[in-house]
C-alpha cells in the first residue's frame, strides 16, 4: 500500500460498497487498486478496461478526487 492513503482507501471502500452502478464501481475500484500500488496495465487487466480508460479515472481522482469520478 502506498504511504499516506489509508483515509482514501477507506473512502473508497466505501463508495465502492453504495456504488449506485458496475461503472461507478469500476472507477473506485480502479483508485482503490492505484493507491493499494497496482500498475495501470495490471488494474486494466483486473476491471477489463483499456490502460487510456484507467489513465483518465486515475487523472480525474487527482483533480477532483471522489467528485472527480462521479458519472456524468
Amino acid at each position: 500500500m502506498m504511504p499516506n492513503h489509508k483515509d482514501e482507501i477507506e473512502k473508497l471502500s466505501t463508495a465502492m460498497k453504495e456504488a449506485k452502478s458496475k461503472r461507478a464501481y469500476e472507477r473506485y475500484q480502479a483508485i482503490y487498486l492505484h493507491l493499494q500500488g497496482y500498475t495501470k496495465g495490471e488494474i486494466a487487466t483486473i476491471i477489463g478496461r483499456s490502460k487510456k480508460t484507467i489513465y483518465n479515472y486515475i487523472h480525474a481522482y487527482a483533480q477532483r478526487g471522489l467528485d472527480g469520478l462521479e458519472m456524468k
